[in-house]
C-alpha cells in the first residue's frame, strides 16, 4: 500500500484537501500498476502572495525519485496540475528505462 503524506507549510491541511490529494494520487498509482510501485508520495502545500503552491516527492521502486512543483490561483487546480507533472515525469522515466532494457536484451 502506498503511503500518501500531505504536509501544510504554514497552512492547515483540511480534510477536503487531504481527500483531494489522496484521491488524485490514488488514481495515478492504480493506473501505473505495471511493475513500478509507488512506495511513498509526499505532497507539501503552501500559499504565497495569494498563489497556491504544491510540491511532490514520489518514491518509486526501480526508478529515481520524482520531484514536481505546481502553482495556480486555486489549491484544487494546483493539486491536479501537480499530479499531471508527476505522471509526465513517470512516463518519461518509464520510457527511458524500457529503452535501456531493450538495448541490454539485444547484446
Amino acid at each position: 500500500m502506498t503511503k500518501i503524506d500531505v504536509i501544510g507549510i504554514k497552512l492547515e491541511v483540511t480534510d477536503q484537501i487531504q481527500n483531494k490529494v489522496e484521491s488524485t494520487f490514488k488514481k495515478l498509482i492504480k493506473k501505473e500498476g505495471n511493475g513500478y510501485n509507488f512506495s511513498r508520495v509526499e505532497v507539501k502545500i503552501k500559499t504565497e502572495k495569494g498563489n497556491h503552491i504544491a510540491e511532490c516527492l514520489a518514491h518509486v521502486s526501480g526508478m529515481p525519485n520524482i520531484k514536481a512543483k505546481a502553482d495556480s490561483d486555486d489549491m484544487y487546480k494546483t493539486i491536479s496540475l501537480l499530479k499531471d507533472k508527476v505522471e509526465s515525469q513517470y512516463d518519461k522515466f518509464k520510457v527511458n528505462l524500457k529503452g535501456k532494457d531493450s538495448i541490454k536484451n539485444i547484446d
